[in-house]
Protein backbone atom coordinates (compact mmCIF):
# COMPACT_ATOMS: atom_id res chain seq x y z
CA UNK A 1 0.00 0.00 0.00
CA UNK A 2 1.29 3.45 -1.16
CA UNK A 3 0.09 6.48 1.62
CA UNK A 4 0.17 9.92 0.50
CA UNK A 5 -0.61 12.82 2.66
CA UNK A 6 -1.39 16.25 1.25
CA UNK A 7 -2.37 19.67 2.55
CA UNK A 8 -5.60 20.77 2.27
CA UNK A 9 -6.13 23.81 0.01
CA UNK A 10 -9.09 25.75 0.45
CA UNK A 11 -7.56 29.25 -1.69
CA UNK A 12 -5.15 28.87 -4.82
CA UNK A 13 -1.90 29.04 -3.10
CA UNK A 14 0.42 31.53 -4.18
CA UNK A 15 1.35 29.28 -7.34
CA UNK A 16 2.60 26.58 -4.45
CA UNK A 17 1.38 22.85 -4.16
CA UNK A 18 3.63 21.04 -1.64
CA UNK A 19 3.10 17.17 -1.32
CA UNK A 20 3.89 16.45 2.25
CA UNK A 21 5.18 13.28 2.63
CA UNK A 22 4.84 9.53 0.63
CA UNK A 23 5.44 6.36 2.06
CA UNK A 24 5.50 2.62 1.21
CA UNK A 25 3.19 1.90 4.03
CA UNK A 26 3.72 -2.11 3.67
CA UNK A 27 7.84 -1.72 3.77
CA UNK A 28 9.98 -0.77 7.08
CA UNK A 29 11.06 1.85 5.54
CA UNK A 30 9.22 5.19 5.05
CA UNK A 31 10.37 7.28 2.23
CA UNK A 32 9.54 11.06 2.31
CA UNK A 33 9.73 13.71 -0.34
CA UNK A 34 9.15 17.51 -0.65
CA UNK A 35 7.83 18.60 -3.61
CA UNK A 36 7.20 22.76 -4.13
CA UNK A 37 5.58 23.24 -7.69
CA UNK A 38 4.93 26.46 -9.51
CA UNK A 39 2.08 25.35 -12.02
CA UNK A 40 3.20 27.85 -14.48
CA UNK A 41 6.56 26.15 -15.27
CA UNK A 42 7.02 23.15 -13.33
CA UNK A 43 4.05 21.12 -13.52
CA UNK A 44 4.98 19.96 -16.97
CA UNK A 45 1.62 19.28 -18.91
CA UNK A 46 -0.71 20.86 -21.29
CA UNK A 47 -3.27 18.15 -21.25
CA UNK A 48 -5.50 19.81 -18.57
CA UNK A 49 -9.30 20.13 -20.07
CA UNK A 50 -9.88 23.36 -18.64
CA UNK A 51 -7.43 26.46 -17.11
CA UNK A 52 -7.12 27.07 -13.33
CA UNK A 53 -4.85 26.04 -11.20
CA UNK A 54 -6.40 22.92 -9.17
CA UNK A 55 -6.90 21.16 -13.07
CA UNK A 56 -3.51 22.18 -14.01
CA UNK A 57 -2.01 20.46 -10.66
CA UNK A 58 -4.33 17.76 -10.49
CA UNK A 59 -3.84 17.37 -14.09
CA UNK A 60 0.08 17.01 -13.90
CA UNK A 61 -0.39 14.44 -10.52
CA UNK A 62 -3.65 12.00 -11.89
CA UNK A 63 -4.40 12.98 -15.68
CA UNK A 64 -0.98 12.37 -17.12
CA UNK A 65 1.34 12.50 -14.99
CA UNK A 66 4.46 14.89 -15.40
CA UNK A 67 7.16 17.11 -13.46
CA UNK A 68 7.72 16.30 -9.99
CA UNK A 69 3.95 16.32 -9.23
CA UNK A 70 3.50 13.73 -11.87
CA UNK A 71 6.63 11.53 -10.10
CA UNK A 72 4.62 11.62 -7.16
CA UNK A 73 1.57 10.67 -8.58
CA UNK A 74 2.59 7.96 -11.01
CA UNK A 75 3.31 5.78 -7.81
CA UNK A 76 0.88 6.32 -5.78
CA UNK A 77 -2.22 5.89 -8.99
CA UNK A 78 -1.53 1.87 -9.26
CA UNK A 79 -2.42 1.39 -5.37
CA UNK A 80 -5.63 3.81 -5.05
CA UNK A 81 -6.85 1.79 -8.80
CA UNK A 82 -5.72 -1.65 -7.55
CA UNK A 83 -9.34 -2.45 -7.42
CA UNK A 84 -10.63 -1.27 -10.04
CA UNK A 85 -7.70 -3.05 -11.91
CA UNK A 86 -8.90 -6.88 -10.32
CA UNK A 87 -13.27 -5.42 -11.25
CA UNK A 88 -11.97 -4.83 -15.08
CA UNK A 89 -9.61 -8.27 -15.48
CA UNK A 90 -12.25 -10.47 -13.79
CA UNK A 91 -15.22 -8.95 -15.63
CA UNK A 92 -13.52 -9.52 -19.17
CA UNK A 93 -12.96 -13.11 -18.08
CA UNK A 94 -9.51 -13.54 -19.59
CA UNK A 95 -8.11 -16.61 -20.67
CA UNK A 96 -4.58 -17.79 -21.58
CA UNK A 97 -4.97 -17.34 -25.33
CA UNK A 98 -6.26 -13.15 -25.03
CA UNK A 99 -4.69 -10.82 -26.34
CA UNK A 100 -4.88 -7.48 -24.05
CA UNK A 101 -4.74 -4.14 -24.21
CA UNK A 102 -4.80 -1.60 -21.54
CA UNK A 103 -5.59 2.00 -22.55
CA UNK A 104 -4.28 4.67 -20.31
CA UNK A 105 -2.06 1.64 -18.88
CA UNK A 106 -0.48 4.00 -16.51
CA UNK A 107 2.62 2.35 -14.51
CA UNK A 108 1.33 -1.31 -16.04
CA UNK A 109 -0.46 -2.77 -12.70
CA UNK A 110 -3.10 -3.69 -14.24
CA UNK A 111 -1.03 -5.61 -16.84
CA UNK A 112 2.02 -6.82 -14.57
CA UNK A 113 -0.38 -8.06 -11.96
CA UNK A 114 -3.50 -8.77 -13.15
CA UNK A 115 -2.78 -10.39 -16.44
CA UNK A 116 0.12 -12.75 -16.42
CA UNK A 117 -0.98 -15.09 -17.89
CA UNK A 118 -2.30 -14.08 -20.91
CA UNK A 119 -0.48 -14.80 -24.39
CA UNK A 120 0.05 -11.23 -25.15
CA UNK A 121 -0.17 -7.64 -23.73
CA UNK A 122 0.24 -4.48 -24.55
CA UNK A 123 -0.28 -0.93 -23.13
CA UNK A 124 -0.45 2.54 -24.09
CA UNK A 125 -0.15 5.77 -21.63
CA UNK A 126 0.60 9.66 -22.62
CA UNK A 127 2.82 9.82 -19.74
CA UNK A 128 6.58 9.53 -20.26
CA UNK A 129 6.47 8.91 -16.12
CA UNK A 130 4.26 6.46 -16.63
CA UNK A 131 5.36 4.61 -19.64
CA UNK A 132 8.90 4.37 -17.66
CA UNK A 133 7.06 2.38 -14.81
CA UNK A 134 5.27 0.11 -16.90
CA UNK A 135 8.36 -0.70 -18.95
CA UNK A 136 10.32 -1.51 -15.57
CA UNK A 137 6.87 -3.41 -14.38
CA UNK A 138 6.46 -5.63 -17.65
CA UNK A 139 10.71 -5.95 -18.65
CA UNK A 140 10.77 -9.70 -18.45
CA UNK A 141 7.93 -9.79 -20.66
CA UNK A 142 9.01 -7.50 -22.98
CA UNK A 143 12.15 -8.79 -23.68
CA UNK A 144 10.43 -12.49 -24.20
CA UNK A 145 8.36 -10.77 -26.96
CA UNK A 146 4.67 -11.48 -25.20
CA UNK A 147 4.05 -7.27 -23.99
CA UNK A 148 4.46 -4.06 -25.45
CA UNK A 149 3.76 -0.59 -23.84
CA UNK A 150 3.75 2.47 -26.25
CA UNK A 151 4.11 5.93 -25.35
CA UNK A 152 1.29 7.61 -27.21
CA UNK A 153 -2.38 8.97 -27.72
CA UNK A 154 -5.88 6.93 -26.72
CA UNK A 155 -7.46 8.66 -29.66
CA UNK A 156 -5.08 7.06 -32.42
CA UNK A 157 -4.05 3.90 -31.30
CA UNK A 158 -0.63 2.34 -33.45
CA UNK A 159 -2.33 -1.24 -33.89
CA UNK A 160 -4.15 -2.64 -36.93
CA UNK A 161 -7.73 -3.42 -36.75
CA UNK A 162 -8.99 -6.26 -35.10
CA UNK A 163 -5.72 -6.48 -32.60
CA UNK A 164 -6.71 -7.44 -29.59
CA UNK A 165 -9.44 -9.83 -27.93
CA UNK A 166 -9.74 -7.97 -25.02
CA UNK A 167 -9.29 -4.15 -24.76
CA UNK A 168 -9.46 -2.55 -20.84
CA UNK A 169 -9.62 1.31 -20.02
CA UNK A 170 -9.44 2.70 -16.14
CA UNK A 171 -9.82 6.21 -15.51
CA UNK A 172 -8.89 7.10 -18.55
CA UNK A 173 -11.75 8.74 -20.49
CA UNK A 174 -12.42 11.20 -18.21
CA UNK A 175 -9.29 12.90 -18.92
CA UNK A 176 -9.62 12.99 -22.80
CA UNK A 177 -10.75 15.84 -24.75
CA UNK A 178 -12.13 13.75 -27.45
CA UNK A 179 -12.90 10.35 -24.95
CA UNK A 180 -15.45 9.31 -28.52
CA UNK A 181 -12.87 9.43 -30.63
CA UNK A 182 -10.60 7.08 -27.85
CA UNK A 183 -13.73 4.66 -27.81
CA UNK A 184 -14.16 4.31 -31.54
CA UNK A 185 -10.26 3.63 -31.41
CA UNK A 186 -10.82 0.39 -28.86
CA UNK A 187 -13.43 -0.75 -30.88
CA UNK A 188 -11.86 -0.59 -34.33
CA UNK A 189 -8.40 -2.61 -32.41
CA UNK A 190 -10.61 -5.14 -30.83
CA UNK A 191 -11.51 -8.28 -33.03
CA UNK A 192 -15.01 -9.51 -33.90
CA UNK A 193 -16.56 -11.58 -30.85
CA UNK A 194 -13.89 -9.64 -28.36
CA UNK A 195 -14.24 -7.72 -24.93
CA UNK A 196 -13.85 -4.15 -23.92
CA UNK A 197 -14.09 -2.56 -20.47
CA UNK A 198 -13.53 0.84 -19.15
CA UNK A 199 -14.47 1.78 -15.50
CA UNK A 200 -14.14 5.34 -14.36
CA UNK A 201 -14.41 6.02 -10.54
CA UNK A 202 -16.62 7.85 -8.93
CA UNK A 203 -19.18 7.61 -11.79
CA UNK A 204 -21.73 10.87 -11.80
CA UNK A 205 -24.96 9.78 -10.60
CA UNK A 206 -26.39 12.99 -12.37
CA UNK A 207 -27.12 12.16 -16.00
CA UNK A 208 -27.69 16.06 -16.65
CA UNK A 209 -23.47 16.72 -15.61
CA UNK A 210 -22.47 13.95 -17.52
CA UNK A 211 -19.96 15.07 -19.88
CA UNK A 212 -19.08 18.31 -18.17
CA UNK A 213 -15.78 18.79 -16.79
CA UNK A 214 -15.58 20.07 -13.28
CA UNK A 215 -12.31 22.69 -11.48
CA UNK A 216 -10.14 19.84 -11.28
CA UNK A 217 -10.48 19.35 -14.89
CA UNK A 218 -12.26 15.77 -14.68
CA UNK A 219 -14.84 14.89 -17.13
CA UNK A 220 -17.99 14.20 -15.25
Amino acid sequence: MLCIALPVLAEPPRWTLEVVSVERCDAQEARHVRVVVDPRVASGTQHALREGWRAEVFSAFWGVPSGPVGWVGARVLPFVAARLYAVATAELDLQPEDELLDVGCGAGMLLGDHATAQRFVAGIDASPIQVELARERLAERIAAGTAQIVLGDATALPWPDGRFSAVASVNCLKFLPDPDQALREMHRVLRPGGRMVHLTDPPTTDPEKSGEVDAFGIRQ
